[in-house]
């Protein structure tokens, strides 16, 4: 009767060895609890900090499409889909979509550690999940997508101004953004792309008096 699974890990999956985990393992045994699971969070505790996340390990988790009471799912957007392999190509691709992998229960998807070389393909597999309507995940009221897309980063001369200039964003970033704004609108879904250090500028500015509005 298992209700809520969270794990925030610290390990870096890229070099794992038989003592260091992949989220993977934890798949077979919470299928156990899929007509139960209401809440299930796997993600690199990193990503609640504003580093440069890199985290290139595409480890596909598996679908969670029969977990029929899952409500809030969060996981790295490298685990998520099962990517194809390869460290050449900026835009990686996948062999399946959100269609496969999600249920139709689901309320709210976050997904941490966005890079670049996801934001095409993740933009189609929305696109394929949210246009015409959400009849394949009926219940989604929000979307959450959180990254580091600043365009450069600041210099300590910036990073003591006061108030502190809003970095740029990367071209990449500001496409699949917009992208998908538009779909989540036209699905009725909430989104939001979220930078940690972007809004830690933003919330050290209003310390100083200074409102900001993104």
């Amino acid at each position: 009767t298992l209700k809520s699974f969270i794990l925030e890990h610290s390990d870096n999956p890229n070099y794992a060895d038989d003592e260091t985990m992949y989220v993977s393992r934890y798949y077979p045994p919470l299928r156990g609890h899929r007509e139960t699971l209401q809440t299930l969070t796997l993600t690199d505790e990193c990503t609640n900090h504003y580093t440069c996340y890199q985290n290139h390990d595409y480890d596909y988790v598996g679908s969670f499409a029969g977990f029929s009471a899952l409500k809030e799912l969060r996981l790295q957007a490298c685990h998520i889909l099962d990517w194809n392999r390869g460290w050449c190509d900026l835009k990686k691709t996948s062999r399946n979509r959100f269609s496969d992998v999600l249920p139709l229960s689901l309320e709210s998807l976050i997904l941490d550690g966005l890079e670049i070389e996801h934001t095409t393909e993740l933009a189609k597999a929305f696109k394929d999940l949210l246009l015409g309507g959400k009849y394949r995940c009926p219940n989604l009221t929000y979307l959450e997508v959180k990254g580091n897309w600043m365009h450069v980063q600041q210099s300590t001369e910036e990073s003591n101004a006061k108030p502190r200039p809003i970095p740029a964003m990367l071209e990449e970033f500001a496409d699949f953004k917009v992208e998908l704004e538009l779909l989540c609108s036209a699905a009725g879904v909430g989104f939001c792309l979220r930078d940690l250090h972007v809004e830690d500028i933003i919330k050290q500015n209003r310390l100083y008096g200074f409102g900001f509005n993104l």
